[in-house]
């Protein structure tokens, strides 16, 4: 990036952006500038002063009161991203200063929480301060798009595809398969294989979120086979899940290792033609040491605890 030294509103006025911003909030200049503690002829000057440097109107003054423009609008929101990345950079630069570690933000989804402890652990003997947040895959890949995330552990289903086109880099942590659970006295709970047709009466168990993979994945292929899943219950509790199969209520797809011991009251079907798996992948569109770092501890802690489940890794 290039900039023009000769033009002294080559940088935007952070004060205005937090004038602008404060008006989009609470309504009106004064109550911007009461809110931040300003004098309305200081929240006034620094607004004019940001719609000198961008050259467009982003407010509509009037006697009674002023108004964001659509322009207004628009920067407004641009100006609370850049905001918040000025706060992030400062809490950056206040942990490296005072504990010398670079912070890296992670997203794990709740299933592969057993990757925590020793990513940390490691990630912290690196120098890394590694902020960890739980939650479910949809919501992972929103946070890195927004840039509330550095790296994410997520899952994918269904036919493995070219990484070629995506804004992330991603890195298989393991592959596992997906199982039918059904209940041991359903009428199909000896098949060799799953046919889905023959479940096509059941109520399914499936993820509390919208747009998980596998559960999309499900519902693609029963349309393929001629009839509309029925979801009878929503929950990311395998356990629970599980459990519900087992008293003859739903039929679940779960993964391998959510199966803990033999439970006579369960069948368990694979998958076939085509098989469907569940990845478990590290996610991330940065690209530095600490980053690289984070990564490679999450394959280590991966190799510990994929193996102590008896399930492959990468």
């Amino acid at each position: 990036m290039e900039l023009n030294e000769k033009s002294p509103d080559a940088l935007l006025d952070l004060r205005g952006m937090l004038a602008l911003a404060a008006v989009a909030e609470f309504g009106s200049v004064a109550a911007a500038a009461s809110r931040l503690g300003w004098s309305h002829p200081t929240a006034d000057h620094h607004l004019r002063r940001l719609e000198a440097s961008l050259g467009g109107k982003l407010l509509e003054r009037h006697p009674r009161g002023s108004k964001l423009t659509e322009f207004g609008l628009i920067v407004a929101q641009q100006a609370q991203r850049t905001l918040t990345l000025n706060t992030e950079t400062r809490e950056l630069a206040t942990s490296w200063l005072e504990h010398r570690a670079q912070r890296v933000r992670l997203g794990v989804f709740p299933t592969a929480a057993g990757l925590i402890p020793a990513a940390v652990q490691l990630a912290t003997e690196a120098g890394i301060d590694l902020v960890v947040s739980l939650d479910e895959t949809v919501s992972l890949r929103a946070g890195l798009e927004a840039g509330d995330l550095d790296i994410a552990v997520l899952f994918t289903a269904g036919p493995r595809t070219s990484n070629r086109n995506s804004a992330y880099t991603l890195r298989l942590l393991r592959s596992e398969p997906m199982l039918l659970a059904t209940p041991s006295n359903h009428p199909h709970a000896n098949n060799t294989a799953v046919q889905l047709s023959d479940f096509a009466a059941d109520r399914w168990a499936v993820g509390a979120s919208d747009h998980d993979p596998v559960d999309s994945e499900i519902a693609r292929r029963c349309e393929m086979a001629g009839f509309s899943q029925r979801v009878g219950m929503r929950s990311d509790d395998y356990r629970v899940i599980l459990q519900l199969v087992a008293e003859g209520l739903f039929v679940a797809a779960v993964p391998a290792s959510v199966v803990a011991a033999d439970d006579p009251r369960l069948r368990l079907l694979p998958f076939t033609e085509p098989l469907l798996h569940r990845d478990t992948v590290i996610a991330t569109g940065r690209r530095d040491p600490a980053i690289a770092a984070v990564i490679s501890a999450l394959r280590q802690a991966a190799g510990e605890v994929f193996r102590a489940e008896h399930l492959p890794a990468e």
